[in-house]
């Protein structure tokens, strides 16, 4: 997301999804929220509550994503006070998986982004929720025809299929 923030402002894109907030220089239409969930090998001991406190996460092995790529998670530990114990740090979400499913540790990811790739992993709710907000954003300076368009297709298109809950 920091990479789409930074070519909308420089004008190399003309419409981007970010999360929010978004630099203030942007022009954001908020279109979903995503719960943020906390992912664990199957058979961590973590994995047998119905909820995974933030907390308790704090104690173990953390993978992470970089901290430029990593705001919403980052905001959600932030707020919990917590400061994880991160073994390793990736820029990738699907290798952060995938070292999760090999049992090095354990992460928070959006639930958007594992909805089909659960095998071998037990994905629980966090305690406290945290969630991010999935926007359209575009240049406050020169937002053309074709833009408004696109994104209020795209709002209508979620209201119609309820995607935003």
């Amino acid at each position: 997301y920091h990479d789409i923030d930074q070519w909308l402002r420089s004008g190399q894109i003309d419409l981007g999804f970010v999360t929010l907030p978004a630099p203030e220089d942007l022009e954001v239409i908020p279109l979903a929220e995503d719960p943020l969930v906390a992912i664990l090998p199957q058979g961590h001991k973590l994995a047998e509550a119905d909820t995974v406190s933030i907390r308790e996460m704090s104690q173990e092995p953390f993978i992470s994503l970089l901290q430029s790529s990593n705001h919403d998670i980052h905001r959600a530990l932030d707020k919990a006070g917590v400061h994880p114990r991160i073994r390793y740090s990736t820029k990738d979400d699907y290798a952060l998986i995938a070292m999760v499913q090999q049992g090095l540790g354990i992460s928070i990811v959006p639930e958007l982004l594992i909805a089909s790739r659960r095998e071998g992993l037990a994905v629980r709710p966090l305690s406290p929720c945290a969630s991010r907000t999935i926007a359209l954003a575009f240049s406050k300076k020169h937002p053309l025809p074709a833009i408004k368009a696109f994104a209020d297709t795209a709002v209508q298109w979620l209201q119609e299929k309820d995607c935003s809950h």
